[in-house]
């Protein structure tokens, strides 16, 4: 019998895989998709990697066989381009046979990039040339900043997924930024027809939330997402393929930027298990789904589906949303929540990933040099590593153990040798804690560095993408060290001892520690 997931392609659905990883390229799992139930991309992220790694053997041999000098973060690295590329092989059929309309697989930026734009678009460019595949897609964040990097992206040429998109506002803004982007290219007299876009509208968590803040017997549980969601394709996606905009950009081969309904699992046993796909089927538009999302729909006993269901039911959802509104329950404070909320997540996703790593590197014997990389929305910051073999620089920040792994109650001491033989530095010349107020007015702990002005969890972000050195491994706990001396430069900072602006090695001492100050 004939999947029911094959009913949606003629409605003018498109489903992709929310799991992408090795163990369902080397099992067969995800070619049996592809072949029996018409799934015809995939997505991934560092959850889904980390899982993957802890629960199989099958990277070991390529983790075992890393040097022993790459840090946990290249070694994910390699091992997500080749399953990233593995599946865009397997899905390329689709994406030749569709003319580039279908058949994508999405890579995701490291969500420490959310908050920056040139960090972001280089990333982005890195990423593309890494997977080195037509019909790879990066996956950016829909921050403000990721916005504009969205824009220059697709201005570039680049095909993106733009990602946690959980409000109208925000989706009406991505919308536009693809047409106009789009629009610059044709008046350049640039080629369209081989940029594709989505942008990935958060369903499930939406309830959630909206649920917490709602009476368990109130009738507008689980009613808040599905809502939301049909009336960002009635009122942003829908009217934009009606404009005279959208008909020149059609006329010069412009592919739709669609929507793709994420989060489509259910997170309440309450509701339907396949709540987000029933409803949410329409022309024009993606859905991904996990594992079980794929088993619920595939074994219900309902007959396939035969006709779109996003436009059903409009009114209904904008009568739901305004009751939500009268309850006291606030949409946009929702929705700017779960942004805040889903950048942090996928920050800490990322750091799992590494943990991960460095988990099976130690259980297939290879000891290597450790790098530490959290960050998030405004208080969120870096531990970085520069390109000296024993330099680090620990970005104090609520939440964030020193960068060697020191823990909190640690204090700065000033002992030995430099490792290039520079004599002892005394603390004050050490990085120090610091706070500083964001632009939203949140106070936060930095760092100052010897002489410097405070440095943000920004700057530091735009100094770590643009110094490679400082991706670089970190020493190991054994070895504690703290950077002398550093300069700004125009956009980041650079370790520095000789006037240059490039990034050198700075002269380091053992034993010095920067604490974290705030609790681990």
């Amino acid at each position: 019998m004939s999947s029911r997931w094959k009913a949606l392609a003629g409605l003018g659905q498109s489903v992709w895989y929310d799991n992408v990883a090795r163990p369902a390229l080397a099992s067969g799992h995800l070619a049996q998709l592809v072949r029996e139930d018409n799934v015809t991309g995939g997505t991934s992220n560092p959850s889904i990697f980390s899982k993957a790694v802890l629960e199989s053997d099958l990277y070991d041999e390529e983790i075992r066989s890393a040097p022993s000098s790459d840090s946990d973060a290249q070694v994910f690295e390699r091992c997500a381009v080749e399953d990233i590329q593995r599946a865009c092989d397997l899905v390329r059929p689709v994406w030749e046979r569709t003319e580039g309309q279908d058949g994508y697989v999405s890579i995701e930026e490291e969500a420490a990039l959310a908050f920056e734009v040139e960090p972001a678009v280089r990333r982005a460019h890195e990423l593309r040339a890494l997977v080195d595949r037509p019909n790879v897609m990066v996956k950016i964040p829909g921050t403000e900043a990721g916005v504009e990097a969205f824009r220059r992206l697709t201005r570039e040429g680049q095909s993106i997924n733009m990602t946690l998109l959980f409000s109208r506002e925000r989706y009406r803004q991505i919308a536009e930024s693809y047409v106009d982007a789009l629009e610059e290219r044709i008046d350049a007299g640039e080629d369209v027809s081989a940029i594709a876009s989505v942008a990935s509208f958060f369903v499930s968590r939406v309830d959630t939330e909206a649920d917490r803040r709602l009476p368990a017997d109130s009738p507008l549980r689980g009613r808040a997402a599905v809502a939301n969601a049909k009336l960002a394709y009635a009122d942003v996606f829908a009217p934009s393929l009606r404009s005279e905009r959208w008909a020149r950009l059609r006329a010069a081969g412009a592919n739709v930027q669609r929507p793709l309904w994420a989060s489509t699992g259910v997170k309440s046993p309450d509701y339907s298990p396949t709540l987000y796909i029933d409803e949410l089927i329409g022309e024009h538009t993606v859905t991904t789904v996990p594992d079980a999302t794929l088993d619920a729909f595939r074994d219900a006993q309902a007959p396939p589906p035969s006709r779109a269901m996003v436009l059903d039911g409009v009114d209904e959802a904008r009568e739901q949303l305004a009751a939500l509104a009268a309850a006291g329950v606030s949409l946009d404070e929702i929705t700017d929540q779960l942004e805040r909320d889903g950048v942090r997540q996928f920050s800490q996703a990322s750091e799992a990933m590494i943990q991960a790593i460095a988990h099976k590197r130690e259980r297939v014997g290879v000891t290597a040099r450790r790098a530490t990389a959290r960050a998030g929305h405004g208080a969120r910051a870096w531990a970085a590593a520069s390109s000296c073999s024993q330099t680090t620089v620990a970005v104090p920040s609520p939440g964030l153990r020193t960068a060697c792994g020191a823990p909190a109650s640690t204090r700065r001491t000033s002992s030995g040798p430099s490792s290039t033989g520079s004599p002892p530095t005394s603390a004050s010349s050490l990085p120090t804690a610091t706070t500083y107020t964001d632009a939203d007015g949140r106070t936060s702990s930095g760092v100052r560095l010897a002489g410097a002005r405070p440095m943000s969890p920004s700057v530091i972000r735009s100094l770590r993408t643009a110094t490679p050195g400082l991706r670089s491994a970190l020493p190991s706990p054994a070895s504690h060290v703290a950077c002398q001396r550093w300069k700004p430069t125009s956009r980041a900072w650079s370790p520095a001892h000789d006037g240059s602006r490039s990034a050198k090695r700075t002269s380091c001492i053992r034993g010095q520690r920067v604490s974290s100050s705030g609790p681990g």
